[in-house]
């Protein structure tokens, strides 16, 4: 169970994998049309190999989320 840890210059990603291949995503700082491609890149590259069985998205450090954000929410049922 490794985190696996992105950052970028206002956000963050960890990404922990848990017993059974169901899998948290941890989202901090801004998430918004501003760094709309960089959170996605980096999601892809951590949560495509994982190929998780159930996905559990926590927002609590996000401090700012507008549509970009949301539209990467909605993404991420891909993965779900």
């Amino acid at each position: 169970m490794n985190p696996a840890v992105a950052s970028g210059r206002d956000f963050a990603i960890d990404v922990r994998e848990e017993a059974g291949g169901e899998t948290t995503v941890s989202l901090s700082g801004r998430i918004s049309l501003r760094n709309l491609n960089s959170v996605r890149a980096e999601l892809h590259s951590i949560l495509e190999p994982m190929k998780p069985a159930g996905l559990t998205v926590d927002l609590a450090g996000v401090g700012y989320l507008d549509s970009g954000g949301s539209l990467i929410l909605l993404e991420l049922e891909q993965y779900a």
